[in-house]
This record gives structure tokens, sequence and C-alpha cells, in this order.
């Protein structure tokens, strides 16, 4: 198992660095500023209806999920959010319930919590962690995330946080077979929101059928990405 070192960022969020990859989670200049600048707001998660299903991919410390609950429920009291999330780092996942959170973002982060505490079905190749009350409907799958995606049916996602470890370090995540399967869950004018402007990466988002735009600069010099799905 990587030994996960924490780092504290600019804006006072916690993140981690992964030995294993040698790369933190998020930039140092901020997980919470980096979920909500470069993740949410991209998204146009904010300009969709009060029912809205999210994939979380490479789900991580949960932080893009935490800030995209706590927005939409700020606009939508009575909304509902499904959230299909996938991660293969168990280690990374025992960390979230140690994040010191603004108050505004705790309750959010408890759900979390709460789901990776009760394991609902275990087969072979992964775990499913379910979370759900009134309003919040949250799938976790644990396991390699090209063999559980393909558990997904075809265009139910509105929203993509694409996450993984950078493309240098974990090319397989960023090439067409994966980018494939992420296009076929997603619905028509659905986007997706990474942090990596890499030529390859928005060539093989290109390649599978997203329109590919700049996204913010956060954190560096350079623009994330935003990936539109938009199918005649």
């Amino acid at each position: 198992m990587a030994r996960l070192t924490p780092v504290r960022t600019d804006d006072g969020s916690l993140t981690f660095h992964n030995d294993e990859v040698d790369e933190c989670y998020h930039t140092t200049s901020g997980a919470l500023e980096e979920a909500l600048e470069k993740h949410l707001i991209p998204s146009g998660l904010l300009n969709k209806s009060k029912d809205i299903v999210v994939g979380d991919l490479f789900f991580g410390l949960g932080y893009n999920s935490i800030v995209a609950m706590q927005q939409f429920f700020e606009k939508h009291e009575n909304g509902f959010m499904q959230i299909f999330a996938f991660e293969n780092d168990i280690g990374i996942l025992s960390k979230i319930k140690d994040l010191e959170l603004p108050n505004i973002y705790k309750p959010f982060q408890e759900k979390i919590v709460k789901l990776l505490d009760s394991l609902e079905k275990k087969t072979n190749d992964y775990s499913l962690y379910v979370y759900a009350d009134d309003n919040i409907f949250i799938s976790l799958y644990l396991g390699d995330i090209r063999d559980t995606l393909l558990l997904l049916s075809n265009e139910v996602l509105d929203i993509v946080f694409f996450d993984p470890f950078s493309p240098k370090k974990h090319p397989v995540f960023w090439e067409v077979p994966l980018l494939e399967e992420v296009f076929r869950i997603m619905n028509k004018d659905s986007a997706l929101t990474t942090y990596s402007c890499a030529r390859k990466v928005r060539d093989n988002l290109k390649a599978v059928g997203f329109e590919v735009m700049d996204g913010p600069c956060v954190g560096r010099k350079s623009p994330s990405t935003v990936a539109l799905k938009k199918v005649s």
C-alpha cells in the first residue's frame, strides 16, 4: 500500500502526497479551490435542473463530490443528486474522515464517511458502497475503473469530474479505450471537467467524440479542460 503523507494546501484544506505515484492528489494552491473553480463551476452543474446525476471518476478524497453537493443543495434545497463514484484505493478513502473542512461542507463529508462505514455488496472484482437519503444517492465502486465503468448503462451522467493522476504517471487512464467508456455513459449535452490540458489528452477526448475547450487556470499557468458531449 502506498504511503500517504498529509500536505496542507494554500487555502487551508488538506491533501496527501502518494509516494508510490510521487504526486499529490491536488494542487498545493488549494484542494477546495480546485474542486470549486476547476471542476464544479466550469462543469455547468449549477445551471442544471434540480435533479442531476454526477460521475466522480477517481474519487480520491471526495472533494469534488463534497463541494458539488454543498453548492447544489444551496441552490436546490429540495433537489435530488445521484453520484456514481469510482476509486481503486481504499487507503485514500480512509483519509476522508480526517479532513478538516469548513462547517458548510461537514454534513456532506459525514454522508461519505457513513457510506464508507457500510459495505452494501461485495463481488470477486469490486466492492460497492452505498449511501442514500431523501435527496442524495451515492454509489461508490471500489476497483479497477476499466471494469467498474462497464457496470453503468449508456447515457446516465449529466456531469463528469475526471481526476486521475497525471498522464505521465498513469497514461492508461487518459487513453481512448477508457475515454470511450466515459463518453458512452454520459448524456447528450453533458460536460466533463479535468485538470489536464496535455495535447494527447485533448486529442484523445476529441477522438472519442468530445468537443474540447479551455477551462480555468487554477493553481498553475496552463488552463484546465472542459469536454462537452454534443450528439446530434
